[in-house]
């Protein structure tokens, strides 16, 4: 039975934290020892990543500039990275459905090498995201600058790297298309975010059906019925009106674009790289974007996390916890905070309204933090476990594949939310 089968089963709607909570824990304890074989296999899949990455990294810049522009990236690969292993699973699931394993040991270089770029990758949307939202210190004309020249030089170091590593391949072509289309996705995205993903949008609520045909999307650049399965995931629970239907179906569309944007071009580049047949392709293709969704979801519930527990990552301080909410960026929570409980005299709604965004504040944070939280643990956290078993659907159970979902049900974010321990 699935985690979302138990939860329908154990929790009559809406979700009550003792027994998500308890489900969650439980799969958990009864998946530990799969979980740890695989960690170790992440943990030298990253170190092997890494070592590529030191032989490549520094390309005829002035000593400065390289230490500017990888610094991040350096500190990215001394972690746990799960877009670099996602790039691994990828490869290992469809060699394993064609009985082709024997063929990992002459194929592995170059998957490293695909690793390396997906890690070049997000590094970039890092740096563009540090410049939109303020992060990791960009608050300033100066820092402002310097971070968009690294994530210039990066990017130009990206496909300069692509061109190197992968023309005796005879894939650099493919691969720089796709990485291209990738960078395009995520800068629309971003549009879409800026300009209706947030709280001044939402209070006008004035969109309508035409918006999104002013982008013009080909028919194959977004998979729709992705996006309806995750509309229908929320507002399966209540009763939405049509503002609401059209904000949401936007925030996906916003989401697949950003996030999705990744993991779907690895998945497109082994698939040709592979020679996957069409079921196979299919099905990568489909868990690629239901994780992309995902994974953008469970980093939208985390963020509501105070920064002052100091759960900081390599790319972020813990002041830049409470972003969204410091931006005004309506992610999903926030969504369901005001569908749910309304707006009338809460805090996060007086914050959202207030013109001025004073520094960092504990008191602050902790008050937004205890009136988002049961929203949260009732209908957020379950949407994204919800969006985790689809994704998980469509790969069979492959324990690569499945056990990188398992960041929807448990992660040390959502450990501090469930006011549970590290280590179970």
């Amino acid at each position: 039975m699935s985690i979302r089968d138990e939860i329908t089963a154990e929790v009559a709607a809406p979700l009550t934290q003792v027994g998500y909570e308890d489900i969650i824990y439980r799969n958990k304890q009864k998946n530990k020892s799969d979980k740890d074989k695989v960690c170790k296999d992440k943990d030298d899949w990253v170190k092997k990543v890494k070592a590529e990455y030191q032989k490549q990294a520094y390309d005829k810049l002035p000593r400065e500039l390289e230490k500017l522009m990888f610094d991040l990236p350096s500190s990215r690969l001394n972690s746990h990275s799960n877009r670099s292993y996602f790039v691994k699973s990828i490869a290992y699931s469809i060699l394993i459905e064609q009985n082709r394993i024997e063929e990992w040991a002459e194929l592995e270089p170059l998957v490293i090498q695909l690793a390396l770029c997906s890690e070049m990758m997000i590094t970039v949307q890092y740096y563009h995201n540090f410049i939109f939202d303020g992060k990791n210190g960009v608050n300033t004309p100066l820092l402002v600058r310097e971070t968009l020249i690294k994530s210039n030089l990066l990017k130009s170091w990206l496909f300069r790297y692509i061109d190197r590593a992968f023309s005796s391949f005879g894939y650099s072509t493919l691969i720089g298309r796709e990485v291209d289309a990738a960078f395009n996705n995520t800068d629309i995205g971003q549009f879409i975010e800026g300009r209706y993903n947030s709280f001044e949008y939402f209070t006008k609520k004035e969109l309508d059906n035409d918006i999104l045909n002013h982008f013009l999307f080909e028919d194959n650049e977004i998979d729709w019925n992705v996006i309806d399965d995750c509309i229908s995931i929320v507002v399966k629970k209540s009763t939405f009106s049509n503002f609401e239907y059209l904000f949401l179906k936007l925030y996906f569309v916003r989401l697949y674009l950003i996030s999705t944007a990744l993991y779907q071009t690895n998945a497109n580049v082994l698939i040709s790289i592979l020679k996957a047949n069409e079921i196979d392709a299919e099905k990568t293709i489909k868990f690629s974007r239901y994780y992309g969704i995902m994974m953008q979801i469970v980093n939208d519930n985390n963020d509501f996390v105070p920064g002052y527990m100091d759960h900081d990552t390599k790319a972020k301080y813990p002041q830049d916890q409470q972003s969204d909410i410091r931006n005004k960026n309506f992610t999903l929570p926030l969504f369901l905070f005001f569908h749910y409980k309304g707006k009338g005299g809460s805090y996060i709604q007086s914050t959202l309204e207030s013109q001025r965004y004073k520094g960092y504040s504990e008191r602050r944070e902790k008050l937004i933090f205890e009136e988002i939280k049961p929203v949260l643990v009732q209908y957020s956290i379950p949407i994204g476990v919800a969006i985790a078993e689809k994704a998980a659907f469509y790969v069979n159970n492959n324990s690569h594949l499945t056990f990188l979902t398992k960041i929807a049900n448990d992660n040390r974010f959502y450990r501090i939310i469930f006011n549970k321990p590290n280590e179970l």
